[in-house]
């Protein structure tokens, strides 16, 4: 482990999408008092750059520039939440983080967003913080769930929001996801010995989050104890 005087204390979540990690990781967050920050959010946001600008989505070095651009520092947070939220820009985003131009922009990018932060602890969640961004995290957690109860959950969210889609238009798009994060070449969705591995299928997000806390406040306690 780091020191954790040097930096935040670091909570890496991982899982696939409609795992439930994001409301974890933010309730999660709320409870240790700690800062939360979604690397997914970056990844849409340069695919949503990518397509307004009409850089294809294959050129590694043009995208990798926009992540360096002064716009991507200061006026990325201007981007509607719910343009980030559409299936397209989700499809993207996932296609280009097969991209090692990409992925080697985004570590430098997000460990310097980390690292400056002066705060206690931070809970990160995506796809690949415990293997990529920080493989040193003091606690990393895998959330995963069956790619039918992710799809409900997705189906459910979109329909609370009115939004007209089918079911198996949903499932479709995460079974793709899954298979462009697993079969990337470049950190791949895959969780290693050292990640605790949480279920979410049967479980409501308050027994998720609470089980996740008891995971991260055991690892927070061995960590004190092998000071």
């Amino acid at each position: 482990m780091a020191d954790c005087r040097s930096r935040p204390l670091i909570v890496a979540i991982d899982g696939p999408a409609g795992s439930g990690k994001g409301t974890v990781a933010v309730a999660l967050a709320r409870c240790l008092g700690f800062s939360y920050i979604e690397t997914g959010s970056f990844f849409r946001t340069l695919a949503w750059r990518a397509l307004d600008i009409r850089c294809a989505l294959q050129d590694g070095l043009g995208l990798a520039a926009i992540v360096e651009s002064v716009w991507f520092r200061q006026e990325r947070h201007k981007v509607p939440i719910q343009a980030l939220r559409e299936e397209r820009i989700g499809l993207a985003a996932s296609e280009i983080g097969k991209i090692s131009e990409v992925r080697a922009a985004f570590t430098i990018f997000q460990r310097q967003e980390v690292l400056q932060l002066r705060v206690p602890g931070v809970v990160i969640e995506g796809r690949d913080i415990g293997t990529a961004l920080f493989p040193d995290a003091d606690c990393k957690i895998f959330l995963t769930a069956s790619v039918e109860a992710r799809a409900k959950r997705r189906f459910l969210e979109l329909q609370t929001k009115e939004r007209e889609i089918a079911y198996a238009k949903v499932l479709e798009d995460l079974s793709q996801r899954d298979q462009n994060d697993k079969e990337r070449v470049l950190s791949p969705l895959c969780p290693d010995t050292t990640y605790q591995i949480l279920d979410t299928s049967k479980l409501s997000i308050e027994e998720a989050t609470q089980a996740a806390e008891r995971i991260v406040r055991k690892c927070l306690t061995d960590l004190r104890g092998r000071k």
